[in-house]
């Protein structure tokens, strides 16, 4: 499974008047190859050592999938696309958006 790395930047002013950074920010990361298991639902995703949770998660089963999704590995691409948020895509056009999870440490939910 490939990764990418999360890379995180802070700007500044400089001059006379005191200095101020810019909220942290991440770069638009490019593309890589990911795996998404649908198995129990989308509610999370595990991508470079940090948790993040889905910004409209997929519940498990009761037909409440996409059209063309089943129970079964999704083939597609995961990117940073700012310092909290990743976005996963598949040949099918879905985007799947996900924000960090502050602090976690493991899954909030373990599928059986």
């Amino acid at each position: 499974m490939l990764v990418a790395l999360l890379t995180v930047v802070a700007g500044g002013c400089t001059g006379s008047s005191p200095s101020r950074s810019a909220a942290p920010t991440a770069p638009p990361s490019p593309a890589v190859p990911w795996l998404l298991a649908p198995g129990c639902g989308i509610e999370e995703a595990h991508f470079n050592g940090q948790w993040y949770w889905a910004v409209e998660p997929l519940p498990d089963g009761n037909d409440s999938y996409p059209v063309g999704w089943d129970n079964t590995v999704r083939a597609g691409t995961m990117r940073v696309i700012s310092a909290d948020h990743l976005e996963f895509a598949d040949r099918y056009g879905y985007r799947l958006r996900f924000r960090l999870r502050t602090g976690a440490t493991a899954p909030h939910q373990i599928c059986a």
